[in-house]
């Protein structure tokens, strides 16, 4: 009977997570400027198409008591924008993964397994703990406060690791049904789906380590075996002269590892330092110790969004055979920028329906739209398709000149604070609506094609739009289209945020772009646009284009005539 017991734990503790969400906080002076970071790579426990929603302050939702079959009746006293599944959202019954507020707070967890949870039918999830703090937290502590009050219900179905980060704190919170423990994080954090603080409560856990952190490092023989304190370890079936052959136990297939290498083994990381004649000197940990370390070596001191793109990409090739971030399908990303001022409404989020087949958008928590396409799935179909189809897409060329753009718009939404949701709305909605065109025509190019296409985008819309002048008659007929379409959704975004802003209106120039582009003459209507971005980069931004033109101008003239000069000198010496 004790071995049933001991066979089936094994079985159940060997048996990899279904669902693993990934979790990174960033904070203070380990950012790149001045505000925080969340990233969420979601997976998600209730599968579908990810999808983007908005719920405003004052929306009311019916839902159940934890205990039993009690309608309460909840109120939104804050605006909230956040991640969810397909049918997870409003009119429905709220279910996001990972939101934001506009208290300048963001939200994420990943699902911890655990034995201390209400048994209920009427148990909470992961979602309804999230929601419950949201709706009412106006900073950082309250909203710690909340998640508490749901483990003091005892309410929950399922343990968590619960992410909270703000303009002034970030936490990480682990809780049941009977548990409830903080920690306030101070620069980098890493995090999926198992315990630390509470590492001690999880049975399971206890059977790989003593703790989260426990770590062997020393000298092994042949046939010996390390644990770090529970009753699973690895076995070292076989030492050569650089190499070893390591085994999990109670079950795991043989693996070889070479000095100066590591590998995921079981449950476990192994390392091999060095081999010595019939002993070996190795280093062992729980996999998802190392699984941290390595991400936390990756990131340097000074993160900003576009690191943590990167780091959303990751695959198991990339991370030695520990867990990607980014596996399978529907597996979508946020990650949450909150700025140290005018949080309320610069705290935004960069979405990916698929962080590996789709490109990063922005939406803001001022934004009082969002692209149809993010809210009702074909976004995240489309992301999908290209996963299917390519297994990956780099579109980081394009997510480049997405985030040069919204630093500026935040900029001047900062300084134009009574029109900051008009302007943040019309350029994140003009992205969300770019990034579409891009990925659907994606999908019906080769691989030349593809690489002449990508190239165009270029750091800002202006040079991006030169590209596209210079080179719209290399193009195919779709692709030059396409462009045309892309640069008019970002020029029509300028003329409406340039007349807000200014007062300026370029609608006429606009429309005789738009009329020449539906004429086929793409490279005139490509050229009037440079026109416009070139005069409002000035008077939003203060970036003047004509300058650098007349200076470049000024340099060949003086070029010229000292090279001249110098044949003049030359010629009357030779004389």
């Amino acid at each position: 009977m004790k071995l049933a017991v001991f066979l089936m734990i094994s079985i159940l503790l060997f048996i990899p997570l279904a669902n693993a969400c990934k979790d990174i906080i960033v904070t203070n002076s380990a950012t790149k400027g001045d505000y925080n970071l969340l990233m969420k790579v979601r997976d998600p426990s209730r599968p579908g198409l990810q999808v983007l929603f908005i719920a405003n302050k004052g929306y009311e939702y019916s839902y159940h008591n934890p205990w039993k079959n009690e309608p309460w009746i909840f109120r939104l006293n804050h605006k909230i924008i956040g991640v969810a599944t397909q049918g997870d959202t409003p009119p429905n019954m709220i279910k996001a993964g990972m939101l934001m507020s506009d208290a300048g707070i963001a939200y994420g967890d990943a699902d911890s397994p655990t034995l201390y949870i209400n048994p209920t039918r009427h148990a909470w999830d992961d979602f309804d703990w999230l929601l419950y703090a949201a709706e009412n937290a106006s900073n950082e502590d309250e909203a710690i406060e909340r998640l508490k009050e749901v483990s003091d219900m005892h309410a929950c179905g399922v343990g968590e690791n619960l992410f909270v980060v703000g303009h002034s704190k970030a936490y990480v919170a682990e809780g049941d049904a009977l548990h409830f423990v903080t920690r306030e994080i101070n620069g980098i954090e890493v995090m999926s789906n198992y315990p630390k603080m509470l590492w001690e409560k999880r049975a399971g856990k206890r059977m790989i380590a003593s703790s989260f952190d426990t770590v062997y490092e020393g000298y092994v023989k042949r046939w010996q075996v390390v644990r770090l304190g529970g009753l699973a370890g690895v076995r070292i079936v076989k030492i050569g002269s650089n190499w070893i052959m390591a085994r999990a136990i109670p079950f795991g297939a043989k693996i070889k590892i070479d000095e100066g290498k590591g590998s995921k083994v079981g449950d476990f990381w192994v390392e091999l330092i060095k081999c010595e004649g019939k002993k070996a000197m190795v280093k062992v940990c729980y996999e998802y110790y190392e699984w941290e370390n390595e991400i936390k070596r990756m990131l340097n001191t000074s993160i900003g969004v576009e690191d943590l793109m990167n780091i959303s990409r990751l695959t198991t090739d990339d991370l030695h055979g520990l867990r990607g971030m980014a596996e399978g399908s529907e597996k979508a990303a946020m990650i949450f920028k909150i700025p140290l001022e005018n949080y309320e409404k610069l705290t935004m989020g960069w979405f990916a329906p698929d962080a590996i087949a789709s490109i990063f958008i922005p939406v803001h928590i001022a934004d009082y739209d969002i692209n149809d396409a993010y809210e009702n799935g074909q976004a995240a179909q489309l992301a999908k398709t290209i996963l299917q189809k390519f297994g990956s897409f780099d579109f980081s060329r394009i997510e480049k000149v997405f985030l040069n753009e919204n630093e500026g718009i935040e900029k001047l939404a900062f300084k134009k604070d009574d029109k900051a949701s008009q302007i943040l709305t019309i350029s994140d909605t003009s992205m969300q609506a770019q990034a579409l065109l891009i990925e659907k025509h994606i999908l019906s190019m080769n691989e030349e094609s593809m690489d002449k296409f990508l190239s165009l985008w270029d750091k800002s819309y202006y040079k991006t739009i030169c590209n596209m002048e210079k080179r719209i008659n290399k193009m195919d007929p779709q692709s030059k289209k396409v462009i045309v379409s892309v640069a008019l959704k970002m020029c029509e975004a300028r003329v409406k945020i340039e007349k807000i802003a200014n007062g300026s209106d370029y609608t006429g120039q606009y429309e005789r772009a738009k009329e020449l582009a539906q004429k086929g003459k793409y490279k005139d209507s490509l050229n009037a646009m440079k026109s416009i971005f070139s005069k409002t980069d000035e008077s939003l931004f203060g970036i003047t284009h004509e300058k650098k033109r007349r200076n470049d101008i000024t340099l060949i003239a003086v070029m010229t005539i000292a090279v001249l000069f110098m044949a003049m000198i030359y010629i009357k010496r030779r004389r």
